[in-house]
């Protein structure tokens, strides 16, 4: 796919999933990502991702094309939500919407 006809995806959650789900959308040249982090964007901004992959080896500083946001105003042509779920019975403090 061209870089013409990739779409740009807009990630909301760069966690170990949200992570992989990046990789493999950009490596399989299907979109171009931004990556929406909290709390671990300093981190990731420095130093990229490390990851251990099957399918991808060993990727040490990655980072999205389209880079890493903390907040987003513009369009994409997909948005994805990649959240982290807690087991029952531990309690997370998390806002309230």
């Amino acid at each position: 796919m061209s870089v013409n006809e990739q779409k740009s995806v807009l990630l909301i959650g760069g966690g170990a999933v949200g992570a992989i789900a990046a990789v493999n959308l950009e490596n399989g040249g299907l979109a171009r990502v931004t990556v929406v982090l909290r709390s671990s964007f300093q981190t990731v901004h420095d130093n990229g991702f490390t990851i251990e992959s099957s399918d991808h080896g060993i990727l040490k500083q990655w980072k999205p094309s389209y880079g890493l946001v903390t907040t987003f105003h513009e369009r994409a042509s997909l948005m994805a939500l990649s959240s982290q779920q807690c087991p029952s019975g531990r309690s997370r403090k998390s806002p309230t919407l």
